[in-house]
């Protein structure tokens, strides 16, 4: 009799004992399956473009790595180059930088670290050089925009300045503050 009620005991213990460990294991295995640890989608040598309802090309992106982060967390980038396209066929201005990062919804295109902006000379126009860092490119706006110092130059010119807005579209660029700067012109 004791023998059995000893055996009960044992089997009662480990019971108790067996679902303490499947309600701990439980609880892990969910933490884990809360927290992604690997990415949705990496792609290597990656090439997109956006085109406009119309079949016009707006801009291209290319990068060496794309990352898309869990949770709709974005798209990384590392060294991304964007071409931005005037009446779809003119490369009008190119933007490199060191990584990048793409909003879920599309809607925003950040730049990181280094960021250096060209827009070559065409039609007439000088070329312009824009050395920064941390740059937003907003595709529906046709905007791109930093708050950290920026460097212009240009063969004539060369401006500083902390901050500015470029309308890609209409070719004008706003400096924000500090703005200073030298202008030789071109000798005829």
């Amino acid at each position: 009799m004791v023998r059995g009620i000893l055996g009960l005991a044992v089997l009662l213990v480990l019971a108790v004992l067996s679902s303490w460990f499947l309600a701990t294991l439980e609880s892990t295995l969910e933490i884990a399956a809360r927290q992604p640890t690997a990415p949705p989608l990496t792609m290597a040598r990656v090439q997109a473009m956006r085109m406009t309802a119309e079949g016009v090309r707006e801009y291209a992106i290319a990068t060496p790595e794309l990352v898309q982060l869990p949770d709709d967390g974005g798209t990384l980038l590392r060294q991304p180059r964007v071409d931005v396209y005037r009446d779809g066929t003119i490369r009008d201005w190119l933007l490199r930088a060191e990584d990048g990062w793409i909003a879920p919804d599309n809607d925003l295109i950040q730049l990181r670290r280094a960021v250096t902006l060209v827009r070559p000379a065409l039609d007439g126009r000088s070329p312009v050089v824009i050395t920064t860092r941390d740059v937003r490119i907003h595709p529906d706006r046709d905007l791109v925009e930093g708050e950290a110092p920026v460097r212009i130059q240009t063969p004539e010119a060369v401006v500083e300045a902390v901050g500015f807005r470029a309308f890609v579209q209409e070719d004008r660029l706003e400096l924000l503050t500090d703005v200073r700067g030298s202008y030789a012109p071109a000798i005829p």
